[in-house]
């Protein structure tokens, strides 16, 4: 269940922030080539079940630690460096 409500709130905002960026009123009407494109997607990057799992006990680990760890500790010390910048002016 909990997935299924993480892949419709990330469907809707794709979905959402593609019709800002087109410049149309509604996203409704991109919800379909969105969701066929995240499926041929799923598919094309995981053949079947026991590939997911190993990609997912053996390589996911080293492939997430610089978005989970690196990348924000690196945003946190630019963020820290211009705020001390703009309080000094």
């Amino acid at each position: 269940m909990c997935a299924f409500i993480k892949v419709s709130i990330a469907t809707f905002a794709v979905c959402n922030r593609i019709s800002k960026v087109l410049g149309f009123d509604d996203y409704k009407f991109i919800a379909t080539p969105v969701v066929l494109l995240m499926l041929s997607f799923s598919i094309f990057v995981t053949q079947n079940t026991m590939e997911s799992h190993f990609s997912i006990s053996n390589i996911w680990q080293y492939y997430s630690f610089p978005f989970e760890a690196i990348i924000p500790f690196v945003v946190f010390i630019v963020a820290e460096i211009r705020r001390k910048r703009t309080k000094v002016l």
